[in-house]
């Protein structure tokens, strides 16, 4: 019987499957190659009490083969011209009383279908292809889960090599490469004696090749020109496709029906086929398989399949952006999110062509890079966008900069943002757009530099557009920038109703997706209205909704924000707890430009809680953040709080040099002025009792 070096993990269902399905006609297990068929079936025959027949038929390549190999295993001695040979052969197998195992028998399925023709109740025939539609038994053997993968590689490799350690975010990276086809996780699994698996994964990155090469190159040479060309097209989409992408971008010849090609191919193991939430079909093509397919195809063929899509991908970008921002914006957020890898193919091929296409990709793009990240991906594609959009220009420059000064915004990365914001407005102006000028000066205003007044300017005259172009989203937008102008001023009351105001716009035009910041902003205002316990309630149930919806760059937010309101409550330990958790999501998704201001918050609250030296060393690191990602806002901040905790802590001799360090900032901006005079009464404390007055005095306004 069957020999392996890997365990046999899972398939139980299929194991019984095959037990209720046993004995009444012959049972086709078919499935993509190195899915475990032949493991399956010689598992399932090996539990039960039944004598074998086993035929490996994936050398065979002629009738004649075929039969001497079943009559030797039948023992029936043949006479070589017995016109009668195939149904004496038929019978026999019929009242042998054995299991017949006819294995992987694509070379020669023909003359097997054909042998089969009529009741044989006691045989499993393995095969990659569906089987006709004639056949009354069939069970296809999908990938195994992501759990049984990571069971099969760990038991096999820890024979392999029993000392091993594999990191778990590695080898889920490498499960996922593999497909979760058992016989290329066994291979693998056997290879940690001489590869570790981040080398492994670096090999199948680089198209080294798959342990299941030999076998998919046989399938490759078997289909005919139209089919190949069509799978390269289909390799074209990195994430799985609908029928009518298919469709859209196929290069079929007259004639040829697409649909029918797709059918084809699931049927022939070259699809995997899967059923959407909303009731339709997508496909995909295993990894293994594509990666075959884009190392088989010509440069000429690669080139025109990306062309087509980057092509499909152009024309549905800007209504897939707008989409989340409408009603149905959950569901749109979700549609994005599944085609996301397609579409960021699409912009590495446009980047690679230098093609102004790529920014309208990428743009479609915003409200995934916004709100679920992660950041560090986003940000090489942002800096490779920059220098494509001072090359073409225009509109499309002047959106993907607006996106790009919103995303730096959000990632607080607050230099870059600036300059972004303020190159899309000046391509903005010139384009004539007045929608596009509203919603470039709407993102310019809310980049947090610290200079409220003019902040307030491009605001006013975004939301006095929008007003007039009845663009709905952008006016909501640009009132809750003004919302936060106005409690960088003080003026809380007038914050409060821009905050409201624009969250009824929201629900009336909008979904809640796009209306996180406004409730945030809502809850600040609340507390310092002095109601901290309705922002409290009102954050966690912001947060507890980004967590549901998978809007991983605002759930650090909201703990933010929590710790904020908790702070002001008087519950520094809950407060604590809520700006770890921030730091600590902010760090993973590579959201630098978010850790100053959070450091700031962390050093208040150490400060609160009685430890100066935790608060001083947070201070101290956000000083140092601060200046790296632009934000010349919170260097002065951290400046200032730094030299009032080390005053107040009596190490400020440690300390002269602050003042120097602390970069001078616009003198309308109240907060930094005072930052300002916090950091040079800090470094002079102790000089007359003036001084610690107006320290005093600077504490409590910072």
């Amino acid at each position: 019987m069957y020999a392996s070096a890997s365990a046999f993990v899972g398939r139980s269902a299929e194991l019984g499957a095959l037990n209720a399905l046993w004995g009444s006609s012959t049972v086709w297990v078919w499935g993509p190659p190195g899915v475990g068929k032949s493991r399956l079936a010689h598992e399932w025959l090996s539990s039960t009490a039944e004598s074998v027949v086993a035929l490996d038929l994936s050398t065979t390549s002629t009738d004649d083969e075929f039969f001497a190999q079943l009559a030797q295993a039948l023992g029936v001695v043949e006479t070589g011209n017995d016109a009668n040979r195939i149904e004496t052969l038929r019978a026999t197998a019929r009242d042998d009383g054995r299991a017949l195992l006819l294995d992987n028998i694509d070379p020669i399925r023909a003359v097997v279908e054909s042998f089969l023709d009529g009741a044989f109740p006691r045989v499993i025939v393995t095969c990659r292809a569906a089987p006709s539609s004639d056949a009354p038994v069939s069970l296809r053997l999908a990938p195994l889960s992501e759990d049984e993968a990571a069971e099969l590689f760990t038991t096999t490799a820890r024979r392999a090599n029993p000392a091993g350690t594999w990191d778990p975010t590695v080898l889920s990276r490498l499960l996922k490469r593999l497909d979760g086809l058992p016989l290329a996780i066994g291979f693998s699994a056997s290879r940690t004696r001489v590869l570790t698996i981040e080398e492994q994964l670096s090999r199948l990155a680089a198209g080294s090749g798959s342990p299941i090469d030999g076998m998919v190159d046989w399938m490759w040479r078997e289909l005919p020109a139209d089919r190949r060309t069509l799978i390269i097209q289909c390799a074209a989409f990195t994430s799985g496709f609908t029928a009518s992408a298919i469709e859209a971008t196929a290069d079929a010849p007259v004639g040829v029906d697409v649909l029918d090609g797709l059918d084809e191919l699931v049927s022939a193991s070259w699809l995997q086929r899967s059923q959407t939430s909303a009731g339709g079909y997508r496909f995909r093509l295993l990894n293994t398989l594509r990666d075959f397919a884009l190392s088989a195809a010509t440069a000429a063929e690669l080139s025109a399949a990306r062309e087509r899509a980057l092509t499909y991908w152009t024309e549905r970008a800007p209504n897939m952006r707008a989409s989340v921002e409408g009603r149905s914006g959950r569901d749109a957020l979700d549609s994005l999110q599944v085609e996301r890898e397609n579409l960021l193919t699409a912009v590495d091929t446009g980047f690679a062509r230098r093609d102004p296409r790529a920014l309208v990709v990428l743009e479609a793009l915003r409200w995934n890079a916004c709100l679920i990240g992660p950041t560090t991906r986003y940000a090489e594609l942002v800096e490779h966008g920059r220098v494509l959009a001072r090359d073409c220009g225009g509109p499309t420059a002047a959106r993907f900069l607006d996106f790009a000064a919103e995303f730096g915004r959000v990632n607080g990365y607050l230099g870059d943002a600036e300059r972004d914001a303020r190159a899309a407005v000046g391509l903005a102006d010139s384009s004539g757009d007045e929608e596009l000028i509203a919603r470039t000066r709407t993102t310019f205003g809310g980049v947090d530099s610290g200079r409220v007044t003019d902040a307030l300017t491009s605001l006013r005259d975004a939301l006095a557009r929008a007003e007039t172009l009845g663009a709905h989203i952008t006016r909501a937008a640009a009132l809750e920038r003004i919302g936060r102008c106005h409690l960088r001023d003080g003026d809380i009351a007038a914050a409060e109703e821009c905050f409201r105001d624009a969250l009824d716009t929201y629900r009336a035009y909008a979904s809640d997706l796009v209306a996180g910041e406004c409730h945030n902003g809502l809850g600040r205002a609340l507390v310092l209205a002095g109601r901290p316990q309705d922002a409290t309630a009102r954050l966690s149930e912001a947060l507890e909704e980004a967590t549901r919806g998978g809007l991983r760059m605002q759930v650090p937010q909201n703990h933010y924000d929590i710790a904020l309101a908790a702070q002001a409550c008087g519950d520094a330990d809950d407060a604590a707890t809520h700006i770890e958790r921030a730091l600590s999501i902010w760090n993973e998704l590579g959201a630098h430009g978010k850790l100053p201001a959070a450091w700031i918050a962390s050093a208040r609250i150490s400060w609160e809680m009685d430890q100066p030296a935790l608060a001083v060393g947070a201070a101290r690191t956000a000083q140092r953040l601060a200046p790296a990602v632009g934000d010349t806002y919170n260097t002065a901040i951290a400046a200032g709080l730094t030299a009032m905790f080390l005053w107040a802590d009596g190490r400020v001799a440690m300390d002269d040099d602050l003042l120097a360090g602390v970069p001078s900032l616009r003198a309308n901006d109240p907060v930094a002025a005072v930052a300002h005079l916090a950091a040079f009464i800090g470094v002079r404390a102790g000089r007359g009792s003036s001084a610690q007055r107006e320290l005093a005095n600077a504490t409590a306004i910072v």
